[in-house]
């Protein structure tokens, strides 16, 4: 549903666990997405794949309108944070990331 949206501007889906795989599939859903600019994801357990898929989906969006994201307590290590960072060498939009 992520993936055709063209209303839902705020989601929240923290304390869900939805883990690596539920990261990878917000990811895959965020390459497409024009109109999210809130996105909650504190405490899901996403670890470093679900925080690689988000973040390359973040950079390779030209679209993306991700003003703030919180990725807070999902054991992300240095392959997610790597990607994260380039995601916002690369975006303009986000502003706020936890």
């Amino acid at each position: 549903a992520l993936k055709i949206n063209k209303s839902l501007q705020n989601l929240n889906l923290r304390w869900n666990n939805i883990g690596p795989q539920g990261g990878i599939a917000i990811g895959d859903a965020l390459q497409r997405n024009n109109t999210l600019t809130i996105l909650n994801l504190q405490d899901n357990n996403l670890g470093d794949n679900g925080a690689v898929a988000i973040g390359t989906a973040i950079r390779n969006n030209k679209n993306c309108a991700l003003v703030t994201l919180n990725l807070r307590l999902n054991r992300i290590g240095d392959k997610g944070a790597i990607a994260l960072r380039n995601a916002i060498q690369k975006n303009s939009t986000l502003q706020d990331l936890k």
